[in-house]
């Protein structure tokens, strides 16, 4: 009888620990866009998140910019990182990124031969970034031929977008 009163009280606290830290309730995905500062003053914003694409692998999405005081920034990057097993990116090949109302971009390469890594593609996106509506999009991921990769990328992470744009040092 103790021993039931006992494991009663126990399993009253857990919960009530859980409400109380919000256990109980999801929790929205945050990732707000980022300030690293280095001891030289270099400032690097940046936005991410980790997305999957239509074949359900993991991908890095990191859209980021990097600047001093003096010279302010320099562009405005998007880098994919393909997580184990997911697709090698072809290079030079640009990036293609299509709104809802069906405009297509082309973001340029930033790697003229290959990547570092096989799995790894990264696109000036400084010229396309102020034209996208804060929609989702689909960004096609360049494979070998003229095939893509696809990957959906929610409202709020292009708004991220847009707030790592307007960021000033």
């Amino acid at each position: 009888m103790i021993r039931q009163i006992r494991q009663a009280v126990v399993m009253t606290a857990i919960v009530l620990l859980l409400i109380g830290f919000g256990g109980l309730t999801p929790q929205p995905a945050q990732a707000a866009v980022t300030q690293i500062k280095d001891p030289s003053g270099q400032i690097l914003y940046r936005s991410y998140h980790r997305l999957r694409d239509d074949l359900g692998k993991a991908w890095q999405v990191i859209v980021f910019k990097q600047m001093t005081p003096q010279n302010g920034a320099n562009q405005l990057y998007l880098r994919l990182m393909g997580l184990p097993g997911s697709a090698e990116v072809v290079h030079p090949k640009a990036l293609k990124i299509r709104t809802q109302e069906d405009q297509i971009f082309q973001a340029d390469d930033s790697f003229i031969s290959e990547a570092p890594i096989a799995t790894m593609g990264e696109y000036n996106v400084q010229a396309i970034v102020p034209k996208l509506p804060i929609e989702e999009v689909l960004l096609g991921i360049p494979l070998g031929g003229e095939d893509y990769l696809k990957l959906w990328v929610p409202r709020s992470v292009v708004q991220e977008w847009h707030e790592v744009l307007d960021k000033t040092p």
